[in-house]
């Protein structure tokens, strides 16, 4: 029996073929993720809740992030602190006080104005309260009563100025001296005498 086909005559199997399952399959690409901009964030230093990193205040309880945070008190520690402050400078004044000397302390400066008056500003830096005694002008030895325009009582911690008029006899015969001057008594809180003696222009009387 003899076959229908020879050897040479087979048909040559198809070396591109693949089996079904051995055949490319075109991957399908994933979804792309939505892009999205991410930003830092921290949490605040008192609520605790997330805030931008770069936030000075906390947009929840605004409260400062910063140094500033370290400063802030509340409304009734404020006070606190303000009459805390109000009691110490009290005492503060209070001990001063206590230390200070219980006198009157009387200092003196001469002004030879015009209109042939003289100007006597009495300052007191003690406590209690001092006082102006007499005053006169002495002109190369002679002594002449001088009235004074203002209040003789120097209270504490003040100054007072002591106007002397001087009449058209005495301040001619000033005019004529050599040597003049003024003298005036302070008195302090115990009538204790203090005498000064100021020098003048005898020729401011001309």
């Amino acid at each position: 029996m003899t076959s229908d086909h020879r050897a040479d005559e087979l048909p040559t199997p198809d070396i591109d073929a693949q089996p079904d399952d051995t055949r490319d399959v075109e991957q399908e690409e994933a979804p792309k993720a939505p892009v999205t901009t991410a930003y830092k964030v921290k949490r605040c230093a008192e609520c605790k809740l997330e805030i931008p990193a770069e936030a000075t205040i906390c947009s929840h309880c605004d409260s400062y992030q910063d140094w500033r945070r370290f400063f802030a008190v509340g409304n009734m520690t404020l006070t606190s602190i303000i009459a805390l402050f109000s009691v110490l400078g009290i005492a503060i004044l209070i001990i001063l006080d206590a230390f200070r000397p219980k006198s009157a302390i009387l200092h003196s400066e001469v002004f030879q104005g015009v209109d042939r008056t003289i100007t006597l500003l009495v300052s007191n830096t003690g406590t209690l309260d001092g006082y102006i005694g007499s005053a006169s002008l002495v002109a190369d030895g002679n002594i002449f009563s001088l009235l004074t325009e203002s209040a003789t009582t120097v209270s504490a911690e003040s100054s007072i100025p002591v106007r002397m008029a001087v009449d058209d006899n005495r301040a001619g015969f000033l005019a004529g001296s050599e040597e003049c001057a003024v003298v005036f008594a302070l008195l302090d809180h115990q009538l204790t005498e203090s005498t000064f003696n100021e020098p003048l222009d005898c020729r401011a009387f001309e």
